[in-house]
């Protein structure tokens, strides 16, 4: 769902963080226990540490990687929405986003704003058991300590909410100017000297009568194949090339 979900918000997948020692200033993991499942990224992130980088994380269990966060949010499961979309009222209300970013090249900013309206820290910590102060503690360390990298991976995604709250983690970034910078959350596109899969596979070539024959396309429509051609469309005019399939 992630790669999906970011394709579809910003014209590529985003991969996981590559988290910087000498420039990343605060790091944002989300249902993932990189001492467990991510060694090579989890020395990286110790060393970010004992650069003087911040560590928020949000996860219901006490891991080794939430034991060394300056902040850890107890989230309850399956609530990580409520919780995004709070931090997003606090940059929102309190001015923390990249105004020029924002501007220049965000889509819907308005239409978010009002949105995270109805998620104020209060009404977050009865839905999920972070208290607000918290929630307005990790807002304002991840908007002010730039640049910033977050991570997440299958705590976040299997989760009957999971579209909803991969949307609100990959507007974070973005609304707070850590996208696509050194430090922060890099979208890579594609290495030049590699063949997509997608080129291999040939997919692509399916006429539309038989894309139309996909199963489950009129529930999950996201995960369709119009949703699919509507990514390849963008990513081939900015990028010259096709994501795979």
């Amino acid at each position: 769902p992630g790669a999906i979900v970011s394709a579809m918000l910003y014209g590529w997948p985003l991969q996981l963080a590559r988290v910087h020692p000498k420039l990343t200033r605060c790091m944002l993991v989300i249902g993932i226990n990189p001492s467990h499942t991510a060694r090579p990224a989890y020395y990286t992130m110790l060393k970010t540490l004992k650069n003087g980088a911040k560590l928020i994380v949000i996860d219901p269990r006490r891991t080794e990687v939430a034991a060394r966060a300056d902040l850890w949010l107890q989230v309850k499961p399956d609530t990580d929405t409520a919780l995004l979309m709070s931090m997003i009222n606090v940059i929102v209300n309190e001015e923390l986003y990249d105004r020029r970013f924002v501007e220049e090249r965000c889509f819907g900013f308005d239409q978010l704003a009002r949105r995270a309206q109805d998620y104020p820290p209060e009404k977050a910590a009865e839905i999920t058991w972070v208290p607000a102060e918290k929630i307005r503690e990790a807002a304002r360390m991840y908007a002010t300590n730039r640049p910033a990298a977050s991570l997440h991976f299958v705590g976040l995604e299997h989760q009957p909410n999971s579209i909803q709250s991969l949307q609100a983690r990959y507007i974070l970034p973005a609304i707070t100017g850590n996208l696509d910078i050194p430090g922060g959350d890099l979208i890579e596109g594609m290495h030049p000297k590699l063949i997509p899969a997608a080129e291999v596979e040939l997919m692509d070539k399916l006429p539309p009568e038989q894309k139309n024959k996909q199963m489950g396309a009129d529930r999950f429509k996201l995960f369709s194949w119009s949703a699919f051609d509507l990514i390849q469309k963008n990513v081939k005019r900015v990028w010259g090339t096709q994501l795979d399939n």
